[in-house]
């Protein structure tokens, strides 16, 4: 009878142990998983084996949240595929135009226009399809950088020579409406 109490005992103490070594497994999976879907891995899935139910429910609905996340990135990968490629050939698009209008714009300029009229429409139509082209450029650009399509470079940058150069391309308007500049620069 004793012997009996002991092996039952015993045979109790052991099923105690596994059921909570079950326990402790099922736990460090799911704690596995959520790190894994946590860390970007949205594809990864908890093994249910040897699960209990209520281990095996929580890691069952763990799973789903990584499979829906991961659709939902799969969609916005798409999403912003779909914009970046309209851009890019509604971009296409308007350049073909523009490109000829430019060309001919330049054509017209090299006549020689007696009205100044004329010369002064010309001068409208070169400035504005200039500034259309740099706006379609700084469009496609822009797409690029959205989608991480570009990569960047880190340089170090003269700004005294920038100023310079952009001092120089305003200079002949400065000028013209009698405006003069003040500057002083460093060489540093």
């Amino acid at each position: 009878m004793v012997e009996a109490r002991v092996a039952l005992m015993r045979g109790s103490e052991a099923a105690v142990f596994i059921y909570m070594v079950r326990q402790a497994v099922g736990r460090q999976k799911i704690v596995v998983g959520v790190d894994k879907i946590a860390g970007g891995q949205v594809d990864y899935k908890i093994s249910l084996d040897g699960m209990g139910d209520e281990q095996r429910s929580i890691a069952e609905k763990i799973n789903s949240i990584g499979q829906g996340l991961d659709a939902a990135l799969e969609e916005s990968i798409k999403s912003e595929r779909l914009k970046t490629d309209l851009i890019t050939n509604v971009s296409h698009d308007i350049k073909t135009p523009l490109t000829s209008i430019i060309n001919y714009v330049t054509l017209l300029k090299q006549e020689k226009f007696d009205d100044p009229k004329i010369i002064r429409y010309l001068d409208i139509l070169d400035e504005k399809s200039q500034r259309l082209k740099t706006l379609t450029e700084d469009v496609v650009e822009a797409s690029k950088v959205s989608s991480g399509n570009i990569t960047l470079e880190f340089m170090n940058i003269n700004l005294v020579e920038i100023i310079q150069q952009t001092s120089g391309e305003f200079e002949e308007k400065f000028t013209a409406n009698e405006l003069s500049e003040v500057m002083s620069l460093s060489q540093e």
